[in-house]
């Protein structure tokens, strides 16, 4: 008798552990993943979908956070391979809300590329506050990072897919 289904048991409970050690080493309290949470609600694509990205860091006593949103990648046809950024609207308004003791909100612009590329910038708010007594730093980027990759696939024929 054949046990071609062992192989299959093992693989999910393999696949069961390492869910679980991920989520383990999710250092984010729960305080800022609700709260990156609520402010990827603030996020509106101004043509087809969009994903937020984000990224976090603790760095000197406070909670580092970026936001924006992913690229969209196209699979086949003609632009096959390219990436282009999405234009969105964001609403700084409910933002205020959800950041308290506001010590700083600025606008960075950067519209020459040349010094982005040198500085390693793009126009960006960058807003510093607490969220429920927590000290914080959020930047809502223009684009996204180089690093962090597309956002979403989309094919010839205008399907997309999550990335």
């Amino acid at each position: 008798m054949s046990h071609s289904h062992m192989p299959m048991i093992h693989l999910v409970k393999q696949a069961e552990l390492y869910k679980a050690k991920r989520q383990q080493r999710d250092s984010r309290p729960a305080w800022l993943i609700e709260l990156i949470d609520s402010l990827t609600d603030l996020f509106e694509p101004m043509s087809d979908v969009g994903r937020v990205g984000f990224d976090c860091q603790f760095d000197e006593g406070e909670w580092k956070v970026s936001l924006f949103l992913g690229q969209t990648e196209f699979v086949g046809g003609l632009h096959d391979g390219l990436s282009r950024p999405t234009n969105y609207q964001f609403n700084i308004l409910p933002l205020l809300d959800l950041i308290s003791d506001v010590e700083k909100l600025d606008y960075i612009a950067c519209p020459d590329e040349n010094l982005q590329t040198a500085l390693e910038v793009e126009s960006h708010i960058t807003i510093r506050g607490q969220h429920q007594g927590n000290p914080l730093q959020l930047h809502i980027l223009s684009t996204a990072p180089h690093q962090a990759g597309p956002g979403i696939r989309q094919f010839p024929n205008g399907a997309v897919d999550a990335i």
